[in-house]
C-alpha cells in the first residue's frame, strides 16, 4: 500500500515539475541587455535580401547593424549596409522600437524605394515604429515579426 502511495505521489511530482518547467520556458523573458547576431534570407513578391544584422540592446536604446546584399525580381540590385540607432520600449518578449537615425556606410547603395515591400521600414526610414517578439532559446534569441515573421539571433 504504501509503494502505490508512494509511486502516486512521485508521478504528481513528475508531472507538476514538467507543468512548472514548461511553463517557466514559455514565458521567459530575455535578459536586460541584448546582443546577437542573425543571418537573414527574405524572399518576397517584390525580390530577394540575403545578409547580416547585428542587433544590440540596451536600457531603452539599442541598433542593428545590417549589411547584404538585395535583388528585385527583373532588375539589378544593390547593397545594403548601415546602421540603424533606435529607442525602444520592453513589455515582457515585445520590443517596441523606434529608429533614430540612419548611418548608410560608404558601400551602401540602396533607395527607400528600392527596400520597400522587402525589408522592415525601420531600416531606411527614421522616426518609424517597428514592433516585435523576442524569446531566449539555447545560445540565442527566436526573434519574431510581421515583416520578418522568424529569425534566430545568436548571442554575441
Amino acid at each position: 500500500m504504501k509503494s502505490y502511495i508512494f509511486a502516486a505521489l512521485s508521478i504528481i511530482f513528475i508531472v507538476f515539475a514538467a507543468y512548472q518547467l514548461g511553463t517557466s520556458m514559455v514565458h521567459a523573458v530575455p535578459p536586460r541587455n541584448i546582443d546577437c547576431t542573425a543571418e537573414l534570407q527574405i524572399y518576397s513578391e517584390q525580390g530577394s535580401f540575403a545578409g547580416v544584422w547585428k542587433l544590440h540592446a540596451a536600457g531603452g536604446r539599442g541598433f542593428f547593424r545590417v549589411s547584404g546584399r538585395y535583388s528585385h525580381h527583373a532588375q539589378v540590385g544593390g547593397n545594403l549596409n548601415r546602421t540603424v540607432f533606435f529607442d525602444y520600449t520592453r513589455h515582457q518578449n515585445m520590443l517596441d522600437i523606434v529608429s533614430k537615425r540612419i548611418i548608410p556606410a560608404i558601400t551602401d547603395n540602396a533607395q527607400a524605394s528600392e527596400l520597400a515591400g522587402l525589408l522592415p521600414r525601420f531600416l531606411y526610414s527614421a522616426a518609424t515604429s517597428h514592433s516585435f517578439e523576442i524569446y531566449p532559446q539555447a545560445n540565442g534569441y527566436i526573434i519574431t515579426g510581421t515583416v520578418l515573421p522568424f529569425t534566430y539571433c545568436l548571442q554575441a
